[in-house]
């Protein structure tokens, strides 16, 4: 009897012969592993040259700032009682002082502060500008113009024995700028237009509401108003500014619920006076 071969007894398993399971890339030695640094360049004579130039530099400019200040504290030394009694000295020997961010008014422990004296000077003319704001906030809204302020204080101090001191604006404003960190909202606001008058294109704000371009436009178009110094109205303000009837309205009446202006009639239509404005030119004329 013939016997039949079985097919696949007694042999061995062959292997498939699948891909083969890629093995994980060595790493170079001379790319850098993530989290690593990136390997410095050394110095090159470039840099050392660079460092070499910016150290020098700034050697020359502290070298010359000290210089500077030595000779400014030298000149307030020979011409302390001149830069006293002249404002318009005083106005270009601070302005000088706040180049080198000296300031001689907060200050008597320095140099120049206990030479020249003049803070306790600033101290009380910002206190005397904040009487005249207050004083004028019920008619003018807390915006009242520098000029203003300076016919007040000149008025005051010709009284005093001797005449007083003579004021400048400059003055006025840097006593100003001693207010702000009293909060109340004390802060300068420049008018585009005003003319060649002494401080009228300058206001002193003494109240905490937000002035925004609409109403800083509004005030100046109103020195310059047909209708009258200081005098706006709605037509006006589309005409000069070209703005819509709604913004013209909304920017008029948010300075009208501070009382930064007085409403009125002109010509048969509502107008508003800005009364600092309308002041400033008054008081010019019947100078």
């Amino acid at each position: 009897m013939a016997h039949r071969r079985r097919i696949g007894v007694g042999r061995k398993p062959v292997p498939s012969r699948s891909a083969p399971t890629p093995s994980a890339p060595t790493p170079s030695s001379s790319a850098p592993l993530p989290n690593q640094p990136m390997p410095t360049a050394a110095p090159t004579a470039l840099d050392s040259l660079k460092s070499n130039l910016a150290s020098s530099d700034l050697a020359f400019v502290e070298s010359s700032v000290a210089k500077l200040k030595a000779e400014l504290s030298s000149f307030a030394s020979l011409h302390a009682p001149a830069i006293k009694r002249d404002p318009a000295l005083r106005a270009k020997f601070l302005r000088m002082c706040g180049m080198l961010h000296i300031d001689p008014v907060n200050t008597s422990r320095t140099l120049l502060g206990s030479l020249l004296g003049i803070g306790p000077y600033y101290h009380e003319l910002a206190l005397k500008t904040a009487e005249v704001c207050i004083a004028t906030r019920e008619r003018n809204g807390g915006v009242v113009s520098v000029a203003e302020i300076l016919r007040v204080l000149r008025r005051k101090e010709a009284r005093r024995a001797g005449g007083g001191q003579e004021i400048a604006r400059e003055d006025v404003v840097l006593a100003v700028g001693k207010l702000g960190c009293l909060g109340g909202g004390f802060r300068m606001l420049e008018r585009k237009g005003g003319g060649g008058k002494e401080g009228g294109n300058l206001f002193v704000v003494s109240v905490p509401m937000e002035l925004n371009n609409d109403h800083v436009d509004a005030i100046d178009a109103s020195a310059s108003s047909p209708l009258g110094r200081g005098c706006v109205n709605v037509s006006f303000l589309r005409s000069r500014l070209s703005w819509p009837e709604e913004r013209a309205r909304r920017c008029i009446e948010s300075l009208r619920v501070e009382g930064v202006c007085w409403e009125d009639e002109h010509g048969g239509q509502k107008a508003w006076w800005f009364m600092s404005v309308w002041l400033d030119v008054e008081e010019e004329g019947g100078a």
